[in-house]
């Protein structure tokens, strides 16, 4: 028997050894919900994130953007 079967096999430390396993990402695009951070530093997709802003992959944020960008001056009603 090897390591790795006498590890799995005793329940108790395999459910220790999976706690440390993240089951959702650190970070994800609220649009489209792909995966931006899956373990914090560890950057899977480029993304904008600011204080008062959920994080947003580039591509959602530069449609959300577009969709509200009217051109320079006041857009007042």
């Amino acid at each position: 028997m090897s390591a790795e079967e006498t590890v799995f096999g005793i329940d108790d430390l395999r459910k220790h050894i999976f706690t440390f396993l993240r089951a959702k990402p650190h970070k994800k695009c609220k649009a489209c919900q792909c995966v931006l951070e899956w373990d914090k530093g560890n950057k899977k997709c480029d993304f904008l994130e600011w204080s008062s802003l959920e994080p947003h992959c580039h591509e959602c944020f530069r449609e959300i953007f577009s969709k509200n960008y009217f051109g320079f001056g006041c857009s007042i009603c």
